[in-house]
C-alpha cells in the first residue's frame, strides 16, 4: 500500500503530533 514510508513511521508521527496537540489527559480520556 505505502512504498516509500512505512505505516508505521506514519503511525509514529500521527501520534507524536496527538501528543504535541492534546494532553495526556485527553488521550486518557480517549483510552
Amino acid at each position: 500500500m505505502a512504498d516509500s514510508v512505512p505505516l508505521e513511521r506514519y503511525l509514529s508521527l500521527i501520534n507524536r503530533i496527538l501528543l504535541i496537540i492534546m494532553p495526556a489527559n485527553e488521550i486518557s480520556y480517549t483510552g
